[in-house]
């Protein structure tokens, strides 16, 4: 299945020239996931001077949030887009908040970062006028994942009560 789409089958080649590819399905996708955020702009020398401050661990912790924010949409199985100004503000915040930029700064980067996960990455992609989505849903799955593992196990604002909720609600919904 997975070999079936042509963008995780070259990442499957990439990944295999270097290293046994992984048996368990979620160290491939973040292995994926590093080799589209951080490998292929520095083997192709895509890298914008910018945003070199960024590593490959914070823009998987800001596509996270975006995943996250799409996922928990009410559109349900039809969810994997966002408005290119919520995106753009989900990117800017994350900016202000992670990096301390103001907000005009903020907002520069934000516009770039969104244009490179766009245009360098192939992470995100335009889904109709103004809009975004992942490219493979199986990433916004894979994020929204991770993201409700990393609020469970290092935040103390998602319960075991919260995450269990998530499971009642959710359990049975075949976007989740």
């Amino acid at each position: 299945w997975l070999a079936g789409n042509p963008l995780l089958l070259t990442i499957m080649c990439l990944i295999a020239r270097e290293r046994e590819l992984p048996e368990e399905r979620a160290e491939f996708y973040e292995q994926c996931l590093d080799v589209l955020v951080h490998q292929w702009e520095l083997n192709n020398h895509l890298q914008m001077e910018d945003l070199a401050f960024l590593t490959v661990y914070r823009k998987k912790e800001l596509l996270r949030q975006i995943a996250f924010k799409m996922q928990a949409s009410p559109a349900g199985l039809q969810g994997n887009f966002i408005a290119e100004e919520e995106l753009l503000q989900i990117t800017q915040q994350w900016f202000e908040e992670t990096y301390e930029l103001n907000g005009k700064e903020a907002a520069l980067t934000a516009q770039q970062m969104i244009e490179g996960l766009w245009q360098r990455n192939y992470v995100l992609c335009p889904r109709g006028p103004k809009l975004y989505g992942f490219l493979h849903r199986t990433f916004m799955e894979f994020l929204t994942a991770t993201e409700y593992v990393r609020r469970f196990e290092k935040t103390e604002d998602f319960t075991l009560h919260e995450l269990d909720a998530v499971f009642r609600s959710r359990g049975n919904d075949p976007a989740w």
